[in-house]
């Protein structure tokens, strides 16, 4: 499962790279989930499902369903931090037991929300991967790794964690 699908472009490379039956992936906007569906099923028919999010969690999904939750550079854009919490919980009851959860945050730039903030309408950064780690936790993740790296086009850090239920 991709939050945050945008174009397509994991669903596509989840297909390229491991044998799954089927990939799920949600957006915010109607028109992208409907274009990412469109473009994989080019190249995957029968095996893409996307859906419309409405912005505060995963849904329509049943929980334990999915083997592999992933999202992209997506949830620095929501600044608000219940939100951006709520989908983080949401995930974990859409994934199976012993399933792997690998989110990627960006930080975007100085003028953005620290990351318990909220109530603002732009890019919220981290600055210290406990946060994240402490909600992965609170949740009840474990098995938790967070990685800093540097995107070499912003020149700004790079949060890389995962997880499993």
């Amino acid at each position: 499962f991709d939050f945050g699908c945008g174009c397509g472009r994991n669903l596509k490379n989840l297909l390229d790279l491991a044998e799954w039956d089927s990939v799920y992936g949600c957006d915010i906007s109607k028109q992208n989930a409907e274009y990412a569906k469109q473009w994989t099923e080019e190249y995957y028919p029968g095996k893409v499902h996307t859906w419309e999010s409405m912005g505060a969690d995963i849904q329509p999904c049943e929980e334990n369903t999915f083997d592999f939750i992933m999202s992209h550079i997506v949830l620095q854009h929501i600044s608000n931090y219940s939100i951006r919490f709520s989908i983080l919980t949401d995930m974990y009851k859409c994934l199976k037991t012993d399933g792997l959860i690998s989110l990627h945050y960006l930080d975007m730039d100085r003028s953005s929300a620290y990351y318990e903030e909220s109530n603002t309408y732009q890019n919220c950064r981290v600055e210290n991967k406990q946060f994240l780690i402490d909600d992965f936790k609170k949740i009840g993740f474990n098995n938790i790794e967070c990685i800093i790296g540097n995107d070499y086009f912003i020149n700004k850090p790079s949060y890389y964690i995962k997880g499993y239920k």
